[in-house]
């Protein structure tokens, strides 16, 4: 599938380019709650991955309404 990976930051537009791009991958393959959760996150890195790490220590994110919530 060749998700976009996210790198973090404050653009509106690349963030909201991402979940867009997520939620196609998430139509095409049907999973469960916390899966989405799970390769979202994966394609994370640099500032996002750190956010990311930081956030799962405070809380146990495992759908991905909570997830968007929290991300924006």
């Amino acid at each position: 599938m060749k998700p976009t990976t996210f790198p973090g930051g404050p653009a509106p537009m690349v963030a909201n380019t991402w979940v867009k791009d997520m939620e196609k991958i998430f139509r095409a393959l049907p999973c469960i709650e916390r899966q989405k959760v799970t390769f979202a996150t994966f394609t994370f890195n640099d500032n996002a991955q750190e956010w990311w790490l930081l956030t799962q220590e405070k809380e146990d994110i495992v759908t991905k309404a909570r997830f968007l919530e929290v991300f924006y």
